[in-house]
């Protein structure tokens, strides 16, 4: 039980080696002889926590596990940024991946007393394991990315226009800040919430360099580039169509 796992093909193969298939079915026989307890039962168990534990890593790493999650009928929402970040962050993918483990864990051990595991179906026990891995993957995501999606969202709803002590009576000041705050809103209203995190983010870090705001948004300084970059050709088309008519917006938004 040493090879490297790959996602694709520990859920692609139709049917397993005879072979290997056979000894799975009498190392199933004698487990379930035992209750399902002892030592053999705690050795098949630690090999498929690390063999699942790979394929998801790896999973994550090459973007194939939301392909085989949708294959198996355990498909979800995940954005382009998402995939991106877990792709970039090992740390966020061991994270990720320990929480899927702990619950595919706790239900296979329920599938193996429950004998639900079918040889004749053709799937080993290491390959039925990554499909219970799958379903768990699927509620582990959103586990993950329930949060940063409401930190996204919290930093979307930021006005971005406070007021100093001076600004506070300035009427002008305040019609200003009406007008850049609504040519904003025409800008960022046509691209993605990542993109418009990023400028609000900016906005409210005005000193900070594309690194750090990387850094407090969980992207790459990559990332952060192309989003600015899309909303500056956003602003640019409105420009060039007389829709904003404020000069200093794009590169208050863009710089």
């Amino acid at each position: 039980m040493n090879s490297q796992p790959t996602p694709v093909s520990a859920l692609q193969r139709r049917r397993a080696d005879p072979t290997r298939l056979e000894a799975d079915r009498q190392l199933y026989a004698d487990l379930a002889g035992s209750g399902f307890e002892g030592p053999g039962t705690e050795l098949l168990l630690a090999d498929l926590w690390r063999y699942g534990f790979d394929v998801v890593l790896a999973g994550m790493r090459t973007g194939a596990i939301y392909e085989l999650c949708a294959m198996k009928g355990f498909g979800f929402t995940a954005s382009e940024d998402e995939m991106e970040v877990l792709r970039r962050r090992a740390d966020l993918r061991d994270e990720v991946a320990a929480d899927c483990l702990h619950h595919a864990y706790q239900d296979f051990i329920a599938i193996l007393q429950a004998e639900y595991w079918d040889p004749d179906k053709g799937a080993t026990l290491r390959t039925f394991f990554v499909g219970t891995c799958l379903f768990a993957f699927r509620d582990a995501f959103r586990r993950w990315a329930r949060p940063r999606r409401r930190y996204l969202q919290m930093i979307d709803s930021y006005a971005g226009f406070e007021r100093t002590r001076e600004q506070s009576t300035d009427t002008a000041w305040f019609e200003k800040a009406v007008i850049l705050r609504e040519t904003l809103d025409l800008i960022l209203d046509g691209v993605s919430i990542n993109a418009r995190a990023v400028c609000k983010q900016m906005l409210s870090e005005p000193n900070a360099t594309q690194d750090e705001i990387g850094q407090m948004l969980g992207k790459s300084r990559k990332s952060v580039e192309r989003h600015l970059s899309r909303v500056r050709e956003r602003a640019q088309r409105l420009a060039a169509a007389g829709v904003i008519i404020v000069p200093s917006v794009s590169s208050a938004v863009t710089r």
